[in-house]
């Protein structure tokens, strides 16, 4: 989560600018005595572009927040990548399905771990998961082996290990 608010400091600092602002568009107004409505209009214009420009730029300067995770730490850049990759360049696929493994009601962390195991003993590849509503408890993902979820696919978590 962005952390985008303003200190208590700077708001009044803000606060302090407009007023000031305000303070000398109003004398350089009142001084300069020009007759006609639409120069008048076409300064105040003037100033105020000037101000939403000034606001801009100190907008622009304020220092870059970092996302954190509940527990304070960073998160890394690779995690909000949302690029498309190509699951045929991840490796050997292993479909739930191929594999004994199916939308059946029945929690399957057993069988899905097993087949995670099975794919990183064999240098990692792809659990597709294909379309349907399959049910497991927690997953341990290891080295080289990557989850793709077919288009309708949903993975359903449990508490029970199916065990």
């Amino acid at each position: 989560m962005k952390n985008t608010s303003q200190s208590f400091g700077q708001k009044i600092f803000n606060v302090k600018a407009i007023v000031y602002f305000l303070f000398f568009t109003f004398h350089l107004y009142k001084s300069v005595n020009i007759i006609l409505t639409m120069k008048r209009i076409s300064i105040l214009t003037i100033l105020l572009l000037l101000l939403i420009s000034v606001g801009a730029s100190a907008a622009k300067k304020q220092k870059a927040t970092v996302d954190l995770w509940p527990d304070g730490t960073e998160i890394d850049a690779w995690f909000k990548d949302t690029a498309y990759i190509d699951v045929n360049t991840l490796g050997k696929q292993y479909k739930l399905t191929d594999n004994g493994i199916f939308a059946d009601g029945r929690v399957h962390t057993v069988e899905i771990q097993a087949l995670i195991d099975k794919a990183a003993q064999n240098g990692g590849g792809v659990i597709v998961v294909p379309p349907g509503t399959y049910m497991t408890g927690g997953l341990k993902f290891r080295q080289g082996t990557h989850l793709y979820l077919e288009k309708g696919a949903t993975l359903m978590g449990s508490d029970f290990n199916g065990a």
